[in-house]
């Protein structure tokens, strides 16, 4: 997956014969429980006040941060429709912004902008300083890389229980 796919997202939309109420049901019924952290290849979250949330877990040691199914359910005159994103979960947004940031504000202090720079520092200290600082900028695209290898395809499994469990269709 794309890292601008992972934060803007993938739209889906669905439409099923069934109400919402129904959909909710069958759904809740049939995804396992996001409560729970002991899953392995099934499909968890649900339907709560009308917001579907569902991911596929394949491991319980998996990368925590991968792409959900999320998104409202409405009332459609043949049944329901479901408008999705396929996309981050909503804490990477603020994790992200804050992990940036605070590099940010030690690359600032770094270059003497902010604060009184240290004259003792020789140029093996900044050298080793910028290396790790941009290993911790690199951290979360390599995080990223790796833990969402397999997205486009743990999507079409979410589109495959969808499609089982309630009929929904493109």
């Amino acid at each position: 997956m794309r890292l601008r796919d992972y934060f803007i997202g993938q739209p889906v939309r669905l439409t099923s014969r069934h109400t919402p109420r129904v959909v909710a049901e069958r759904i809740n019924a049939a995804a396992a429980s996001s409560l729970w952290p002991f899953h392995s290849d099934a499909v968890v979250g649900g339907v709560w006040l009308g917001r579907l949330r569902l991911r596929y877990v394949s491991s319980p040691f998996e990368y925590n941060a991968k792409p959900l199914l999320a998104g409202g359910l409405h009332e459609d005159r043949s049944g329901s429709r479901l408008e999705l994103r396929y996309r981050a979960p909503s804490w990477v947004y603020f994790f992200d912004l804050f992990w940036v940031c605070a590099l940010g504000m030690v690359i600032l202090v770094m270059l003497g902008l902010v604060g009184e720079k240290n004259p003792d520092l020789t140029n093996g200290d900044l050298v080793f300083i910028w290396g790790i600082l941009l290993a911790l900028l690199a951290a979360p695209l390599a995080l990223h890389y790796f833990g969402t290898r397999n997205s486009d395809e743990e999507l079409g499994y979410l589109l495959d229980f969808l499609a089982e469990r309630i009929d929904a269709k493109p």
